[in-house]
């Protein structure tokens, strides 16, 4: 544009072409420089994303030594994001030596904050007790995805903060199942308060028999005390009989005899429920008390219905998780992998231990309470929701059994009994095919991953619901997992 230009003379009269190009060239150094945070100097327009993040802890900042107050102070003045690695991690070294001994909080939202180009010298200087204090006070902000903190999470207790590359670039070596592993705390902080809900009193006898969740290990014998206050308050809640003999089961080695007893007091609490002949009766079957196991058969043959309430203790401790902290949908994976599956493995082994008894017989009616054990499952099972371990054992009893009572009811594998064994094969098969491509851990954290959070914690509430089997079911015959992810409540 010349100096005789319309535009030009209109705003700047009087300016030569020279003029111009002075005040252009200081008008371009001020863009490049920015202003100074409080005069001591100009910081650069483009900074490097831990020098803009130090800006938030620079009150927290305590430097062990000149050295390293120099250098922090050098790098939040000057970094850029082109600045060689080297020299940012020497800066996290200085930066995690400053805020080694800050408020874990504001620590936890500046490695957050960092994460992309945060690499490990900056935890070098904490302890490992400073390490799970800090994995501890780890938030999940609204614009970072769940897994992604408690992959970091994961390697700032498990890895004690060590690793390879930026910490960004280190989670992706984190895997699902590792993540979602329980967060250990103290055993005081678990145990119920006097007057909690029955959904405390579930999950906290859940937490305190697992290992993974209590400091300093499992504590079954707190859980077990747990079961009896809350049985004292609610003697007839069947979701505490059931969460205490699962207990029991688990440690059966040691103490059989309490097991017995405490499932003839199970029977009395919740008569109506076949559930605890079955396991009755699978303890005999063990023993080879084989006419016993025949007479709880038979007995629980008679009673109208068969719960284990695996969903309902799974309901109620993700509340208890929640309720101490846990993330949405870590509280949902945990108290999922925490409701036992001990009864449910009793009650298959039930129904397979009665059909190896009816081949001693060669007629319908000597061995019929035995073979028609998987009929009477399905019919007290009823349409009550169940988590998917207890419909693969119920569709796994029937196709195994029912072809035994085809065999002996029409001389052949034909008719009713036949077919019904046929669509139970079936079905397992479907979920099993559903399962290979969309079930398990590893497999929910690609779905996390293409889904996001809020959708991934809806599909947890159906797992929990009694949904699962029903989803993989439907993912039978798809291609891949994103196919399946279609069909998601």
């Amino acid at each position: 544009m010349g100096a005789g230009s319309p535009f030009m003379n209109r705003y700047r009269p009087g300016l030569t072409i020279g003029k111009w190009a002075i005040l252009l060239t200081i008008l371009l150094a001020q863009l490049a420089c920015g202003n100074g945070d409080d005069g001591s100097g100009a910081l650069p327009v483009l900074r490097h994303p831990i020098a803009k993040a130090a800006d938030g802890v620079v009150n927290q900042l305590n430097a062990r030594s000149d050295e390293d107050s120099a250098l922090i102070e050098t790098f939040r003045r000057t970094a850029t994001p082109t600045l060689a690695s080297h020299e940012v991690r020497q800066a996290c070294g200085a930066l995690g030596r400053a805020l080694a001994t800050a408020d874990p909080e504001t620590v936890a939202d500046f490695v957050l904050e960092t994460r992309e180009n945060l690499y490990s010298e900056f935890f070098a200087p904490f302890t490992n007790d400073a390490l799970d204090t800090l994995a501890n006070s780890l938030r999940v902000p609204a614009d970072i995805p769940e897994l992604a903190v408690l992959r970091i999470e994961y390697i700032l207790r498990e890895a004690q903060g060590a690793y390879s590359g930026t910490l960004l670039a280190a989670t992706a070596q984190v895997s699902f199942l590792d993540a979602m592993a329980p967060r250990p705390m103290p055993v005081d902080w678990l145990r119920p308060a006097e007057g909690a809900p029955p959904e405390i009193y579930t999950g906290a006898a859940a937490a305190l028999r697992s290992p993974g969740c209590v400091e300093g290990g499992a504590r079954p014998d707190l859980a077990l005390e747990v079961y009896r206050e809350a049985l004292a308050r609610w003697p007839a809640d069947p979701v505490f009989v059931s969460g205490m003999i699962s207990l029991l089961l688990e440690s059966e080695e040691r103490a059989p005899d309490r097991v017995m007893r405490y499932l003839a007091e199970a029977s009395e609490r919740d008569p109506e429920n076949a559930a605890w002949l079955y396991l009755t009766a699978a303890r005999h079957f063990r023993a080879g008390r084989d006419a016993l196991a025949l007479a709880a058969l038979s007995s629980a043959a008679r009673r109208p219905h068969l719960s284990l309430y695996g969903v309902e203790r799974a309901k109620r401790t993700s509340s208890y998780l929640i309720a101490l902290g846990y993330s949405p949908i870590r509280a949902r994976v945990v108290a999922g992998r925490l409701t036992g599956n001990a009864a449910v493995l009793d009650l298959k082994l039930a129904g397979n231990k009665a059909l190896l008894r009816s081949y001693e017989y060669d007629d319908l009616e000597s061995c019929r309470v035995l073979l028609e054990v998987p009929l009477v499952i399905d019919r007290q099972l009823g349409d009550r929701p169940r988590l998917l371990i207890t419909e693969q054992v119920l569709l796994s009893l029937k196709s195994s059994g029912l072809p035994r009572l085809a065999d002996l009811a029409n001389g052949e594998r034909s008719g009713p009994y036949a077919d019904a064994a046929e669509a139970a094969r079936r079905r397992l098969a479907a979920i099993e095919s559903g399962e290979r491509l969309c079930g398990g851990l590893e497999a929910w954290g690609r779905m996390v991953s293409l889904i996001g959070d809020e959708a991934f914690v809806r599909f947890l509430d159906d797992v929990l619901s009694g949904g699962e089997a029903r989803f993989l079911e439907a993912c039978a015959g798809k291609k891949q997992l994103e196919d399946c992810l279609k069909l998601l409540p």
